[in-house]
């Protein structure tokens, strides 16, 4: 089918646009409607819930006993995000078949990736990022450069065919010690990207952890095989 080529060759140039036009870490909203990003709102615990996920609803193994890395602000905001990261992959779980995803001149890597079982032949992709920026509303070039590369990889595979949307889930790590979660799909025409607020990680919240491990933990939904439309989906 002719769309599979067409569709990674016009993500590809978005993600060519922000990696050889932007030189920077973070993306303005401006230039990222320039390159094709279209940006919108996502609440894990509100009306505006992910599309392509859904929380996992059964009982969760007890958060009480996690190691949690608390904000020092004694040290380097790299090393706030470091061990956030380091308590954030504690609580999910993943592995990784890309290749490697991070830039040597910005401070930005994926760590790990969780997708459906093979058998059920199901596109969706989460991801956990680590950027060692101070966060804000702005989009960030790993994020984009990440979610691009999932959804070519996911968009190429053979067992998926004929999938045209590869919904990622991506949870976001940031300075000064902050997670966002995005997700990322393809409309054929922009590249629709949905964020949460800035989560203060700062100091323990267990009902912010359970929220957070529960989206990770969850199933995949939605039709992935046509495009969202106007038409099918009311924004």
């Amino acid at each position: 089918m002719a769309h599979w080529p067409s569709y990674r060759a016009a993500l590809r140039a978005i993600r060519d646009q922000i990696i050889t036009r932007l030189k920077t870490d973070q993306i303005d909203e401006s230039q990222a409607i320039h390159a094709g990003i279209q940006q919108r709102n996502l609440c894990l615990d509100g009306p505006e819930a992910p599309l392509f996920f859904q929380p996992y609803q059964e009982e969760l193994e007890p958060l009480d006993e996690l190691e949690y890395a608390i904000y020092d602000p004694s040290l380097e905001d790299y090393q706030n995000i470091r061990d956030l990261h380091i308590t954030m992959q504690n609580c999910l779980w993943g592995d990784f078949n890309f290749e490697a995803m991070f830039e040597n001149d910005y401070y930005w890597h994926v760590s790990f990736t969780a997708r459906t079982r093979m058998d059920i032949n199901l596109p969706h992709m989460k991801c956990l990022i680590a950027n060692d920026i101070t966060g804000d509303d702005r989009l960030t070039r790993g994020e984009l450069i990440s979610i691009v590369n999932i959804m070519v990889g996911r968009l190429h595979t053979r067992h998926l065919r004929p999938h045209v949307i590869a919904p990622v889930m991506l949870y976001s790590l940031m300075g000064p010690h902050h997670l966002r979660v995005l997700e990322a799909y393809y409309n054929g025409v922009n590249l629709v990207v949905r964020k949460t607020k800035l989560y203060d990680m700062k100091e323990y919240d267990e009902k912010t952890l359970e929220l957070l491990t529960r989206w990770w933990l969850g199933h995949a939904v939605g039709d992935t095989t046509k495009l969202i439309t106007p038409e099918t989906l009311v924004s």
